[in-house]
């Protein structure tokens, strides 16, 4: 996977700043990648004024309907310990 992908993904790219991403990266991917992406980034842009759920890639499903709902990003914050007193 790509970083437009990792980051478009992760809510990190807006749909405006990954197309501009994958104009300057398509020389270096592989042509399905590009159609991929381009895929994944017009499905962002038709949910762009919706929501802003991010896709998965490889089966272009949103993540939170992967996961069943809930947070689609696992946080990277520790979780709490559980201290026995």
């Amino acid at each position: 996977m790509c970083l437009i992908c990792v980051d478009f993904q992760r809510g990190v790219l807006k749909v405006s700043e990954a197309k501009r991403a994958l104009f300057e990266m398509r020389a270096a991917l592989d042509p399905e990648h590009i159609q991929e992406v381009e895929d994944v980034i017009a499905a962002g842009e038709a949910n762009e004024g919706a929501t802003t759920t991010p896709v998965n890639v490889e089966s272009r499903v949103p993540l939170t309907a992967q996961s069943g709902g809930g947070t689609a990003v696992p946080s990277l914050s520790p979780s709490p310990s559980k201290t026995t007193p």
